[in-house]
């Protein structure tokens, strides 16, 4: 069994990088159960935001680009995000900032 923690790219410059060095680890223990979890820092959906469960009060996802890639990580080496499984349409917040002005939120910590 593999067992990580991610902390990925909070910006796209680079990301593309990042989740290609994590494919390549990955692949080298295919066929073994992996288990991830951490801040990945895209959302696990890449839906518009009208109808995304990991985002509230925002005009667009964090990252399309980095939701993009985490999707093509995950169906290239089947994994899955369980709480996503067992609720695909609860919203669920992990990031809410500080203060009381802003009042965006997301789901960027996950397995």
């Amino acid at each position: 069994m593999v067992i990580g923690a991610v902390y990925g790219p909070n910006e796209d410059n680079g990301c593309k990088i990042f989740f290609e060095l994590l494919r390549q680890n990955l692949n080298r223990w295919r066929g073994i159960p992996i288990i991830l979890g951490g801040d990945w820092n895209p959302t696990y959906s890449n839906m518009a935001v009208r109808d995304n469960p990991d985002v509230l009060f925002m005009q667009s996802i964090p990252s399309r680009i980095r939701s993009d890639l985490l999707l093509d990580l995950c169906g290239d080496l089947d994994l899955s995000d369980p709480f996503r499984i067992l609720n695909p349409e609860v919203r669920e917040f992990s990031y809410i900032p500080s203060g009381v002005i802003r009042k965006n939120r997301s789901r960027i910590d996950f397995f």
